[in-house]
């Protein structure tokens, strides 16, 4: 997950991400200036390591883990 301040910044994010292979999408917290482009979900955790690891071996940071509220 990313936080970015602008939808330009956010796109131009999700491209990169999807240059790596991986899909992601674009949330806007109501309320909020702020985007945040984000991955998943993931069934299991190793899942999400292992896409976090390949967008850093790209270059592609920071990069965090969370688990969503049920």
């Amino acid at each position: 997950m990313w936080r970015l301040q602008n939808l330009g910044s956010s796109e131009a994010r999700k491209l990169d991400i999807a240059f790596q292979g991986i899909s992601s999408q674009i949330r806007k917290k109501e309320g909020s200036s702020w985007f945040r482009v984000v991955l998943g979900p993931y069934k299991l955790k190793r899942d999400a390591e292992r896409d976090k690891h390949k967008l850093q071996r790209a270059k592609i940071e920071p990069c965090a883990i969370w688990k969503e509220a049920q």
